[in-house]
């Protein structure tokens, strides 16, 4: 039986640029403290630390039989830490064929009213949060919580790009619906917190770093606005619930590839590159970090980027954004 042809490499991702003017200089010096932790290797021939609280974490590498085989290399490889101009939140994957392809994701993009889906996720938020979990927490963090779960269908099944005018934003703000429909929409302010595992602590290839909001607006609009695309036709459907984070660590850029940049990134090959990816023992950096505030970010844009971050002529790291659009307040 012939081999099941590859699906065609990913291209570029819809996202909330988190590394902004303001924000970098924060990111960039909570990134250069996780480099120097004690868990991290900075050569391949140094000694593992040793200390009272800390415990030599083996790296594996999963073979595509399921297998692992246990590396020399212990702890963290540096190499694995994203810098801090990458960091975004990924709201879905697109397969853009062309520059014509390419031009109308952005044309679609420019014409989305990011202010209506704002204030349309207050007004979710809003009749959800006084007595439900919160459904952004729940649902970026893969919660099972059948409370949780029901607020968000929910909320799902009450939102919508064209309410009935002024009815969400009397419910959002107690404000009349002209002076809700003249006034901008709150500006979506994110705190980043913790490291967490993308699998099991003690196994795993990925830490990210939480997203949260205090008015719970962040997963109803990033939820809105990435079934509009995929509406749309540009961002790829997927089965699984949203997952908003901010990946800090991801072993795929330990190990060397061939047709790499310097910068890494998702690749030609996109999220089908999972061959050989290093696993490591995480526990006490997730517990180290839990607390730790990366950065408070102010969302400023919604971006279309290339897949596959690269260097850019003052050194830095960081992906092509082909497109965006600022977001309001």
């Amino acid at each position: 039986m012939p081999p099941k042809p590859s699906s065609p490499p990913l291209t570029h991702f819809l996202c909330l640029p988190l590394a902004t003017f303001a924000s970098t200089a924060q990111l960039t010096a909570s990134i250069t403290r996780l480099a120097k932790d004690q868990a991290v290797l900075r050569s391949p021939s140094a000694p593992a630390p040793q200390t009272p609280d800390s415990r030599r974490s083996s790296i594996t590498s999963s073979s595509d039989d399921g297998s692992a085989a246990h590396k020399s290399a212990t702890f963290l490889p540096p190499k694995a830490i994203r810098p801090a101009g990458t960091l975004h939140l990924t709201l879905g994957v697109m397969r853009l064929r062309g520059k014509d392809n390419v031009e109308a994701a952005v044309q679609f993009l420019d014409g989305v009213n990011l202010g209506r889906m704002l204030k349309d996720a207050a007004a979710v938020a809003a009749s959800t949060t006084s007595q439900e979990p919160s459904v952004s927490t729940a649902a970026e963090t893969g919660g099972s919580d059948a409370r949780a779960k029901e607020a968000a269908a929910t909320a799902d099944r009450s939102s919508s790009l064209h309410p009935v005018p002024g009815a969400r934003e009397t419910l959002a703000t107690g404000s009349s619906p002209v002076d809700a429909a003249a006034s901008p929409p709150q500006p979506l302010v994110l705190k980043l917190q913790g490291l967490h595992p993308m699998a099991a602590p003690h196994e795993t290839s990925v830490l990210y770093a939480q997203p949260h909001d205090p008015t719970n607006r962040l997963f109803h609009f990033a939820k809105s606005l990435r079934d509009e695309f995929e509406r749309a036709g540009f961002v790829l459907e997927e089965k699984r619930e949203l997952k908003l984070h901010a990946t800090i660590v991801n072993t795929i850029y330990a190990k060397e590839k061939k047709g790499r940049g310097k910068g890494g990134g998702r690749g030609r090959g996109g999220r089908n590159r999972r061959e050989g990816q290093l696993k490591f023992d995480a526990t006490e950096l997730v517990e180290r970090w839990k607390d730790e505030v990366w950065a408070e970010v102010k969302v400023e844009r919604v971006a279309v980027c290339e897949m596959g971050a690269k260097e850019d002529e003052e050194g830095k790291v960081r992906y092509v954004e082909v497109g965006a659009k600022k977001m309001p307040g």
